[in-house]
């Protein structure tokens, strides 16, 4: 019984905040640049301490594992 109680103020509290219109979450993307074909898949990014303003990327996934630095 408490279950079912619990569904139903679960559902009714979802139903109750709904917003009245769909917003988008994120802008449409712009392309800022183009990086190396052979960064085919970047399996992780971290900002350059040394080099602000950077990226340091890893290419690895089934290819010889590399660093990139990008910008």
């Amino acid at each position: 019984m408490r279950a079912l109680l619990f569904l139903i103020a679960v559902g009714l509290l979802g139903w109750s905040c709904k917003p009245e219109k769909k917003q988008d979450l994120f802008s449409t993307g712009k392309a800022l640049g183009q990086v190396s074909q052979r960064l085919e898949e970047a399996s992780g990014l971290v900002a350059s301490i040394a080099n602000p303003g950077l990226l340091w990327t890893i290419n690895d996934s089934g290819n010889p594992a590399e660093i990139f630095l990008i910008d």
